[in-house]
């Protein structure tokens, strides 16, 4: 069965406006829609119910918005953030076969991972906020580095929690 797909805009302004099951009503929509004056509207086929291998692009960046790859590949969509001795950069596969799309779609992740603090890879080590990376609280060793000076990320997050938690009790 094939679907008929009412779009509109592109890029990060690509919407899906509604969806038929005959192209004529797909059609009337979207003169409906071009009538008042909306933006271009375009109608999309698709067959439902069926799986296909999706052709889609992997881009590397840095954390300054640099793109250093970008790759074919067939994999789902997903991103991690990956360490290469050096510094902490990203992967992000986007389904799509346009180089353009592709890396600005990366660009506008890498920016929101930035702007919520969540730009760094699994098991990082960050200097401890608590002793400010020293080990020492005072003369004796920081509580939540034990010492250390550094401290897991995921850690400092169950840390936080914690703290939160015990002044909301009080």
């Amino acid at each position: 069965m094939i679907v008929y797909v009412v779009t509109s805009g592109e890029y990060s302004d690509y919407s899906i406006e509604a969806v038929f099951s005959t192209k004529e009503k797909a059609e009337a929509y979207k003169a409906d829609m071009e009538w008042v004056g909306s933006e271009k509207a375009d109608i999309e086929e698709w067959e439902v119910d069926t799986l296909r291998e999706r052709r889609a692009l992997e881009v590397g960046m840095t954390r300054e918005g640099e793109t250093y790859m970008v790759r074919k590949t067939l994999l789902p969509r997903g991103h991690e953030i990956i360490f290469n001795g050096k510094e902490t950069l990203l992967l992000n596969v986007v389904a799509t076969e346009e180089e353009e799309r592709a890396v600005k779609v990366t660009n506008e992740l890498r920016t929101r991972l930035i702007a919520l603090s969540a730009w760094h890879y699994k098991g990082e080590k960050i200097p401890c906020p608590s002793c400010n990376g020293r080990g020492l609280k005072g003369e004796v060793l920081c509580p939540v580095c034990k010492g250390h000076g550094k401290i897991l990320r995921e850690e400092l997050v169950n840390e936080l929690k914690t703290v939160k938690e015990t002044e909301a009790n009080q």
